[in-house]
């Protein structure tokens, strides 16, 4: 388990779980949020998206990339060995997201100029539908890449022993 990715719906926890891993493994953090964000309404290219990744692979023996980016999921599962995959629940998922509306706080893992105080009703959409719509995707993506190691975490305890067990 030297290059991980996490992947879930938002406000599943992946940033916050990829926060614990770093601490507990020493390992540097890609956020894809954060550097695919200009700011609520701009972002870079796929291209771009892409690039950075390939950079900060290359230039890491061991790391962290915490987010989805269906566009560029399959080309980053070449630089990895291990997938934990996050499986909460939609409602927890969506009072995380209201959560971080009503506090607008500057996180670490978001670009500078995103300002968490707006979701759009797509955004919301997306997130209700994901467990139907996007996670049957990434367990069909990993299905071509059996090699790599499935990690499939579906509560906070379940995360949170699965921190536990890395010491």
């Amino acid at each position: 388990m030297n290059r991980i990715m996490i992947v879930g719906s938002p406000g599943s926890g992946k940033s916050t779980l990829s926060k614990m891993l770093s601490q507990k493994l020493g390992y540097p953090i890609l956020h894809l949020d954060k550097i695919y964000h200009i700011d609520n309404k701009n972002s870079i290219s796929k291209e771009e998206l892409k690039d950075r990744i390939a950079k900060f692979v290359e230039t890491n023996e061991f790391f962290l990339i915490d987010g989805n980016y269906g566009s560029t999921m399959e080309y980053r599962m070449q630089f990895v060995d291990t997938v934990i995959i996050l499986d909460i629940n939609t409602n927890i998922c969506l009072e995380n997201i209201e959560k971080r509306r009503l506090s607008n706080e500057l996180r670490s893992d978001m670009a500078e100029g995103f300002d968490n105080s707006t979701f759009d009703d797509e955004f919301i959409e997306f997130v209700k539908s994901f467990r139907n719509n996007n996670l049957p995707k990434i367990k069909l993506l990993l299905s071509k890449y059996n090699y790599l190691q499935q990690i499939y975490l579906k509560s906070y305890k379940a995360i949170e022993n699965f921190a536990l067990s890395l010491g």
